[in-house]
């Protein structure tokens, strides 16, 4: 069992860590409003994957298997929303720009635990970790285990890709070079999707 838990902790970091549309709306989010002001993606992150790996703990992953044509609908609406959020970030205004009025805020809890349930990247490591490291004595234990080590990963990712951005938003002090991040953390967002997507 042993084993197992370190297994996990260890696809957990990999995957929590590495890029992906969580990571680079973290880091957009750290460089147009500072590493602070991510908390709420955080936790709407916690509150979605949660839904995610109770839902497929219970189930949804054999009715997935059954009717291949909602996966593919879910791919696409994944699909969708993915490039809308890189559409949004790539033609955000930069800060230099906004008035007062227009500064905003960053992407809300419900926000950010909506789009964990069409984030490609965040269904792929729930299956994944879900149907690998099912050995914790029962769906109850399994989905207990997982989470606990999503949790602590996914939370340290965040407010380190957050703070990554941060201290890049002192290289991003003119509009030009603003707007290039932007593009390219918009750039990083879709493309992590679509590898996660095929």
């Amino acid at each position: 069992m042993l084993e197992n838990l370190m297994a996990v902790v260890i696809f957990a970091v990999v995957t929590s860590f590495s890029p992906g549309p969580n990571n680079a709306l973290a880091m957009s989010i750290g460089a147009n409003f500072g590493a602070v002001r991510s908390w709420r993606l955080a936790v709407g992150t916690q509150i979605g994957f949660a839904v995610m790996v109770v839902v497929s703990g219970l189930g949804l992953a054999q009715l997935l298997l059954l009717a291949p044509m909602a996966e593919q609908v879910m791919q696409a609406v994944a699909g969708g929303f993915v490039l809308y959020l890189g559409y949004r970030i790539a033609t955000s205004k930069p800060a230099a720009l906004k008035s007062r009025s227009e500064v905003g805020r960053p992407l809300g809890i419900f926000g950010a635990a909506s789009f964990q349930l069409v984030n490609p990247k965040a269904w792929a490591i729930c299956l994944g970790a879900l149907g690998t490291f099912a050995d914790f004595g029962g769906p109850g234990q399994n989905i207990a285990v997982i989470l606990t080590v999503f949790v602590v990963t996914t939370a340290s990712s965040i407010f380190t890709w957050a703070s990554g951005g941060a201290a890049i938003s002192r290289l991003l002090s003119t509009p030009t070079r603003q707007r290039r991040f932007n593009y390219a953390m918009a750039v990083l967002m879709v493309l992590s999707a679509l590898l996660a997507l095929w």
